[in-house]
């Protein structure tokens, strides 16, 4: 364990410069130093500064703690600062990790940086307030009258109950382990939510059995496992293989002359992060311009609506109900732009092309390149300050002026280096 004493100070043209001193338990003197350089704007540089002062005064306090290394280096990570981040985060993991918060959070910078190990503290999840999903009168039911699977007990004569969580994003990403405990156990059974039903069925109906959430019906297993467990109870991440669209009626879209686009521009304001991960539609206006790209909203909820503000940006020709629907729409389509959602993750588990545009500080999931070992055809756009989604889409825009765009071809993307096992 390291112990620590820091020190934060600012400096000249807007940039903080913080230092952290200390001695490991073996005497080793230690020395981490980080900087982010701040925007000018005076209001969002004093709130930087108090938000760094206030972690660097708590690592002060508990030197111990890992917690307040984490947070430190995500406002670092904030402002601009991946190096200061990254430091930071390495002397986190010299502390000890006693409580699930701790381990929690060593679990979502360990993937960050690659580490598949993240996968296995990320159970810590389920012990702590962090997502109601684990904490319904139905999932506590659950925990209390049957046993998690450790990921090695013999499952060949049981029956695994696959309990979805979080959003449908985080169920999709999820959806290629099916296959994987199917092999593995007599019968497994996936909980999912009603827009899900028709996706998991028509990909994996053969391999697994859908218990559809909010129908009382019938319900027997041995063991159980929460979808986002697979990852660290299995080990490994599965071949990737696209999903299959199943497409039923007419076209979402007539037929083309040209290049075709989905774009979805903001996820669900209940989100927590949403303020961060999602743009305002005004944003994809230089896109939109394009006369060679032919584009199709793929946004639904509260921002459907936006579209109507650009001509440019077409509906289909019918609305989709599912996400099956969404996918043989998407399967319609030569590539998707998309922020942090579920069409995303859709999108990415059909194999399309995928444009991912992310925020300064994503979710840890996607790691710091810009692609990523989940889907091989998503490319990944993050920003480089907080909020300046106009570089993102300037950025995108250069390279869709360097791919050879055309109805017949698919670009193709380079596939991202393995985690680290």
């Amino acid at each position: 364990m390291t112990r620590t004493s820091g020190m934060i100070k600012i400096a000249t043209d807007n940039e903080v410069m913080l230092t952290v001193d200390g001695a490991t338990d073996n005497g080793t003197p230690t020395r981490m130093s980080a900087s982010a350089n701040l925007p000018s704007s005076a209001g969002v540089e004093t709130q930087a500064t108090k938000g760094m002062a206030r972690w660097m005064s708590a690592i002060e306090r508990s030197p111990g703690n890992p917690l307040p290394r984490y947070f430190l280096a995500d406002e670092l990570r904030r402002h601009g600062d991946l190096n200061g981040w990254r430091q930071v985060v390495l002397s986190a993991f010299d502390c000890e990790h006693i409580t699930h918060e701790q381990v929690y959070y060593r679990a979502r910078a360990k993937v960050t940086l690659g580490d598949w190990s993240g996968w296995s503290d990320y159970d810590a999840r389920c012990f702590g307030p962090f997502f109601r999903s684990q904490h319904t009168e139905f999932a506590c039911e659950i925990k209390w009258s049957h046993k998690a699977w450790n990921g090695v007990e013999d499952l060949s004569n049981q029956t695994l109950f696959v309990l979805d969580e979080q959003g449908y994003g985080d169920t999709i990403q999820m959806l290629r382990y099916l296959p994987v405990v199917a092999r593995m156990a007599r019968t497994v059974i996936v909980g999912a939510k009603p827009k899900l039903v028709s996706l998991i069925q028509n990909n994996y109906g053969d391999v697994v059995k859908v218990w559809l959430h909010g129908v009382r019906q019938p319900l027997s297993f041995d063991q159980y496992a929460w979808s986002m467990s697979l990852p660290g109870l299995l080990g490994d991440l599965p071949p990737f293989r696209p999903l299959r669209a199943a497409k039923k009626g007419p076209p979402f879209v007539p037929p083309r002359d040209h290049v075709r686009a989905g774009i979805c521009w903001a996820g669900s304001p209940s989100h927590p992060r949403d303020s961060e991960r999602s743009m305002p539609i005004g944003a994809i206006a230089p896109l939109l311009a394009r006369p060679d790209i032919e584009w199709i909203s793929l946004q639904i909820g509260v921002h459907e609506s936006e579209s109507a503000e650009y001509p440019t940006l077409r509906q289909p020709e019918r609305a989709p109900f599912s996400f099956a629907d969404t996918a043989a729409l998407i399967s319609e389509l030569d590539f998707v732009v998309a922020v942090d959602t579920a069409v995303a993750h859709l999108s990415g588990c059909l194999g399309v092309p995928t444009y991912l545009l992310l925020p300064i500080v994503a979710t840890w999931r996607w790691g710091l390149g810009d692609t990523t070992p989940w889907y091989p055809t998503m490319r990944i756009i993050r920003q480089r300050y907080a909020g300046d989604w106009a570089a993102v889409i300037d950025t995108l825009g250069m390279i869709l002026d360097e791919q050879a765009c055309s109805p017949s071809g698919r670009l193709t993307l380079t596939s991202s280096q393995p985690f680290v096992q």
